[in-house]
């Protein structure tokens, strides 16, 4: 079964997933300034659970789907 226009799929998703998640924590930083205390690096919020959890998921399928891609023939 040829699974290369799946896995280029998980590829071209998975990327624009993770560039929006690295944008959004500009938006989340500018969410927790209205509310009082935030972290003044966006870096900061990466590190926390919900933020690292969606990181580390969403570059899982993006190496998963280069796997996929270049193991098929």
């Amino acid at each position: 079964m040829n699974n290369k226009p799946i896995a280029l799929m998980g590829i071209i998703f998975g990327s624009l997933f993770l560039s929006f998640e690295i944008y959004m924590l500009k938006i989340v930083q500018y969410l927790d300034k209205s509310g009082g205390s935030w972290f003044e690096n966006v870096w900061e919020y990466a590190k926390m659970f919900p933020c690292n959890i969606a990181l580390f998921i969403t570059i899982a399928v993006v190496i998963f789907s280069f796997f996929i891609f270049f193991r098929n023939k």
